[in-house]
């Protein structure tokens, strides 16, 4: 890995549109809570904030598909 990288989990073990992982990165200088998920295939990552809320995204820990697993929440 580069300097300043670490690994937070195998790009292999989210399950697709399955429980995300949360973990936290620097943001503009402070912490910040993010997430990564699988969908479709390929692992994608986040900030765990809603833009128009000041909430986090996950419904439940490590949930932020909608019931039918298709779209974030």
């Amino acid at each position: 890995m580069a300097p300043g990288e670490r690994l937070i989990r195998a790009s292999s073990a989210p399950q697709d549109a399955g429980t995300g992982v949360r973990f936290e990165v620097e943001y503009f200088g402070d912490p910040a809570p993010a997430f990564a998920v699988r969908y479709a295939g390929r692992v994608h990552g986040y900030l765990n904030r809603c833009a128009h809320v000041a909430m986090e995204l996950d419904w439940r820990a490590g949930e932020f598909f909608d019931l039918a697993r298709r779209d974030l929440i």
